[in-house]
C-alpha cells in the first residue's frame, strides 16, 4: 500500500472518529526522521478532560480496530497534545483545516522545525 493510500485510510478513520467519539482540533501525522513511521498528534477539548493515558488508549484502540495493519503499522506513536498549549494556537492561526489532507514540508510552527508532516484537522472551533 502506498503513502497516499495509507494516508487516505487514516484520514477516513479520523473522520469515523470524530463522528463517533469526540471533536479533534488538531490531527497531524510527522514523519519521523529516519523511518517510514509517523507521530500521531492530537488535540481536542474532549481529549484534555482525560488523563493523558485513557486518552492515548481511547484512540490507540480505537484506530487499531479501525485501521488496516498497513496502515496502523506507520503510525510509530499517539501523543495527545493539551489545546491550551501555545503551539495549537499559532497552528490554528496558520492553517485552518477541516477534513482535509495537507502536506507540510520544511516548515517552522512555534520555534519547532517540522522536515515533514501531514495536517489532517486543523481549528480552534
Amino acid at each position: 500500500m502506498d503513502k497516499k493510500a495509507l494516508v487516505e485510510e487514516i484520514r477516513k478513520v479520523l473522520t469515523s472518529f470524530i463522528e463517533d467519539e469526540c471533536k479533534i482540533n488538531m490531527a497531524m501525522l510527522v514523519k519521523d526522521l529516519d523511518h517510514d513511521t509517523y507521530t500521531f498528534l492530537l488535540a481536542s477539548y474532549f481529549l484534555d478532560l482525560l488523563t493523558p493515558y485513557d486518552g492515548t488508549k481511547l484512540v490507540a484502540e480505537y484506530f487499531y480496530k479501525n485501521l488496516s495493519k498497513d496502515a496502523f503499522s506507520i503510525i510509530s506513536r499517539i501523543n495527545l497534545v493539551n489545546t491550551m498549549d501555545s503551539s495549537m494556537s499559532a497552528i490554528y492561526g496558520i492553517m485552518n483545516v477541516t477534513n482535509s489532507i495537507v502536506s507540510i514540508e520544511k516548515c517552522t510552527f512555534f520555534n519547532v522545525y517540522i522536515e515533514d508532516a501531514i495536517l489532517l484537522e486543523s481549528h480552534k472551533d
